[in-house]
């Protein structure tokens, strides 16, 4: 990938999910420099429409870019 890339990735804030998806990006991209950007749920989410209004742990955005 070039120098400049940037990788983008979106996943669940969950323990299980982000814990395996920080694992997997830290042996895939171990040279890359990883920022994390929270982004709670601030309205309903989909599942409303059926009934479960519990609050949501919401996602995080993971955002690497080469070290130079």
């Amino acid at each position: 990938m070039d120098e400049n890339g940037v990788v983008y990735i979106r996943t669940d804030k969950r323990d299980f999910t982000l814990e395996t998806t920080r694992s997997v990006l830290q042996c895939h991209f171990s040279e890359w420099e990883m920022e994390e950007i929270d982004q709670p749920f601030t309205e309903n989410t989909q599942t409303a429409l059926f009934g479960d209004f519990t609050r949501k742990p919401g996602e995080v955005d993971i955002i690497l870019r080469k070290q130079v």
